[in-house]
């Protein structure tokens, strides 16, 4: 049993390093148009371009500025109507998930098809969560 299970982890571990591999962003072009490919540099690169991207800039230190730009985001979220959970709702998704939970999720997917965004399919995933799924 210890041997088979070691065996099903060395798959499991081989598949999603293939997996891991192929999503690999493996070279970027910087804003001067170089090609980046050393792994530290693209790394910083990528930091660097989402820092910018998602970093509010304001003309100067106005702090009329400020209170403007919070002024617009207030209003439009007053207008929206977001459904809010209850603590017993909020509870209940705090909860980890039993056997049958997943059991039940994973009889729901498609045959042959990648539910998520490892590439694993529906039978492989059943083979392990029926052979190991009770021991985690």
């Amino acid at each position: 049993m210890a041997r088979t299970r070691r065996k099903a982890n060395e798959i499991l571990l081989q598949f999603r390093e293939i997996n891991y591999q192929k999503k690999l962003i493996r070279e970027v072009k910087s804003e001067n148009g170089e090609v980046i490919t050393n792994f530290a540099t693209l790394n910083k690169e990528i930091e660097s371009f989402y820092g910018k991207l998602y970093t509010f800039k304001l003309s100067g230190n106005n702090t009329s500025d400020v209170s403007e730009h919070n002024h617009d985001i207030n209003k439009f979220i007053e207008g929206l109507n977001i459904p809010q959970l209850n603590v017993e709702e909020q509870e209940s998704l705090e909860k980890d998930l039993t056997f049958e939970e997943l059991k039940d999720a994973l009889t729901s997917f498609a045959e042959n098809k990648s539910p998520g965004e490892d590439g694993s399919q529906k039978n492989f995933m059943k083979y392990f969560l029926l052979s190991f799924g009770k021991t985690f």
